[in-house]
C-alpha cells in the first residue's frame, strides 16, 4: 500500500507538470469522473452486502457454497456491466453536454473523446473491486494489495511514454490499460476457486436484496463528485482540475491511513457480530478508533500548518504555477473535514454492515448528502470552489457524527478510554513533531517538505514512544523486538 501510494503521489506531480490546472486537465478530470462514480455506485457497496453472507455460508456450509456465492455474482456483474459501459461510449456526448453545462464547445468536444475511452473504467474498476471483494472475503490479501500498485505502474509509464506524441488521450488510454493490469492480476486466483453456476439460491437472494438498498442509496450520495464538477464547471478554467488535485491527495491520505485499516477489521467485525459477541466488536471498534487517532493526529496539523510548501513540492513545476499552489493548497486545507469524518465514517459505517444493517449507514449518508448539496449550492455560487470544498468537509463531519451517535444506541457505549489516553499522548508527540519540521520549513528550497515530514514523523514516533503510547510501543516492537519495549 505504501508503494501504491509513493507511486500514486509520482503520477500526480507528473500530471500537475504536463498539463497543469487548464482546459486539457479539467476534460481529463471530468471524463475520469464519470465511470469512476458509476463503477463506485455499483460495486462500491459490494463489500458490505457480499462479505457477511461469504463468511456465513463458509462457516456453515464450506468453502465450496461460498466460492459457489461468488461464482453466481461474478456471472451477473462482469457482462452486465460491461453492456453499461459500452451504452455510456455510444450515448457520450449527451451525457457530456448533461453533466458538464459551463464547458465551451472545444472543452465539451475533447471531454466526449476523452469519455469514450475512459468510461471502459467503469468495468475495469467495477470487477477489479469485485475480485477484492472475493478475495478479501477468503481473507487473501496479497493479490488486492499488488494489483492495484502494478496497474498504477502500467498507468505511469504508460502516460510517461506517450504523453508527448498522444496528448492527453494517451493520458487516457493508459489510464484504462493501469486498470485492466490490475484487473487481470487478480483474475487467476479468482477463476480457480469461484464456482461457476447460475443457481439463485437462499445466500444468493439474501446478498441482492442487502446490496440492492445499498447500490439505490449509493446512486443518491455518491454523486458528490459529480456535483462538485458540474458546480466547478461553471466557474474559471482550471477550477475542476485543482478541485481534483486537492480531493485526490485527500483520497491518497485517506486510503493510506482507513482503508487498508478497515479491509482488516471489517472481517473481524463480522465474526465477532455472528457470533453475538457485543462487548468484543465494541472493542475491536475502539482500538480502530486509536489507531485512526494516532495516524490522523500528526497528519492533519501537517496540513493544516503548512499545506502551501506541500502543494508547493509535489506540483509546482512545469504548467502547475504559483497560482495553482496558492489556491490548491487553501482547498487542501479546508478538505481536513473529509480526512477526519471520512476516516472515523468509514469504521463505523463498517460496524454496521457487520451487524447485518445496511440502511442505517445508507439513510445516514443519503441524508448527510442532501444536506451537502443544499450547501454546496448556496455556498459554492457566493464563495467558488472554497464554497464547494467546505461543504463537503462539513457534511462528512455530519455523517460520521450521526454514525456515532447511532451505533452507540445500537450496541452501547463504545469504550473510548484508551482512545482519549492516545489522543493526549499523540497530541503532544504531534505538537513536537510539527515544532521540528517548523524549523526544517525556515529552509527555501525544493523538496523542505519531505524532509521535513521526515524528520517529523521520527520525532513523532519517539515522543510517542517515550509516553508509552500503546500504538507507538507496538510499532516500536515490530521495529526492535528484542529490546523489551
Amino acid at each position: 500500500m505504501f508503494a501504491q501510494f509513493a507511486l500514486l503521489f509520482a503520477y500526480q506531480l507528473a500530471l500537475a507538470k504536463w498539463y497543469g490546472a487548464g482546459i486539457e486537465m479539467d476534460a481529463f478530470q471530468a471524463a475520469q469522473a464519470i465511470p469512476m462514480v458509476v463503477a463506485t455506485i455499483l460495486v462500491g457497496t459490494l463489500q458490505y452486502a457480499f462479505v457477511p453472507i461469504f463468511i456465513q455460508r463458509r462457516e456453515q456450509h464450506g468453502p465450496d457454497a461460498a466460492w459457489e456465492l461468488a461464482g453466481t455474482t461474478g456471472l451477473m456483474l462482469i457482462p452486465g456491466i460491461a453492456l453499461l459501459s459500452l451504452a455510456g461510449c455510444l450515448a457520450a456526448d449527451p451525457i457530456i453536454r448533461l453533466l458538464f453545462p459551463g464547458y465551451s464547445a472545444a472543452q465539451i468536444e475533447l471531454t466526449v473523446s476523452l469519455f469514450r475511452v475512459m468510461v471502459w473504467l467503469t468495468w475495469t474498476i467495477s470487477v477489479t473491486a469485485f475480485f477484492q471483494t472475493v478475495l478479501q472475503s477468503a481473507q487473501i490479501y496479497g493479490p488486492a494489495a499488488v494489483g492495484p500498485f502494478l496497474g498504477t505502474l502500467v498507468t505511469f509509464v504508460a502516460s510517461w511514454l506517450t504523453y508527448s506524441s498522444w496528448g492527453i488521450h494517451g493520458i487516457a488510454w493508459s489510464t484504462v490499460g493501469g486498470a485492466l493490469v490490475s484487473l487481470v492480476w487478480q483474475a487467476p486466483l479468482y477463476c480457480r476457486n469461484a464456482r461457476h453456476r447460475w443457481r439463485i439460491d437462499d445466500g444468493t437472494r439474501q446478498m441482492w436484496l442487502m446490496l440492492l438498498p445499498l447500490m439505490l442509496g449509493a446512486a443518491v450520495y455518491k454523486l458528490d463528485p459529480l456535483l462538485d464538477r458540474y458546480l466547478a464547471s461553471e466557474l474559471v478554467e482550471g477550477s475542476v482540475s485543482r478541485l481534483s488535485y486537492a480531493s485526490r491527495l485527500i483520497a491518497a491520505f485517506l486510503t493510506l491511513t482507513t482503508n487498508g485499516l478497515a479491509m482488516v477489521v471489517f472481517p473481524v467485525l463480522v465474526v465477532h457480530a455472528a457470533g453475538g459477541n457485543r462487548e468484543h466488536l465494541k472493542s475491536e471498534v475502539g482500538h480502530a478508533l486509536q489507531f485512526l487517532v494516532f495516524l490522523l493526529l500528526p497528519l492533519c496539523l501537517a496540513l493544516g500548518w503548512y499545506p502551501i510548501p506541500i502543494i508547493r513540492d509535489l506540483f509546482e513545476r512545469g504548467r502547475f504555477t504559483p497560482a495553482d499552489t496558492l489556491i490548491v493548497a487553501d482547498l487542501l486545507l479546508l478538505y481536513l473535514g473529509v480526512l477526519i469524518g471520512g476516516s472515523a465514517g468509514e469504521i463505523l459505517s463498517k460496524t454496521f454492515f457487520a451487524l447485518g444493517d445496511s440502511r442505517t449507514p445508507t439513510v445516514v449518508r443519503i441524508v448527510g448528502f442532501v444536506v451537502g448539496a443544499g450547501l454546496k449550492l448556496w455556498w459554492g455560487t457566493r464563495y467558488g470552489l472554497r464554497g464547494l470544498v467546505w461543504a463537503t468537509s462539513c457534511y462528512y463531519l455530519l455523517i460520521a457524527l450521526l454514525d456515532w451517535v447511532l451505533l452507540n444506541r445500537r450496541v452501547g457505549m463504545i469504550p473510548l478510554g484508551e482512545v482519549w489516553d492516545s489522543a493526549a499522548k499523540c497530541g503532544v508527540a504531534a505538537l513536537a513533531a510539527l515544532g521540528v519540521a517548523t524549523l526544517v520549513l525556515y529552509g527555501q528550497y525544493r523538496g523542505v517538505s519531505v524532509l521535513a515530514g521526515g524528520l517529523g514523523g521520527i520525532v513523532y514516533l519517539a515522543v510517542a514512544i517515550a509516553l508509552r503510547e500503546s500504538i507507538a510501543l507496538r510499532i516500536a516492537r515490530g521495529i526492535w523486538p528484542r529490546r523489551g519495549l
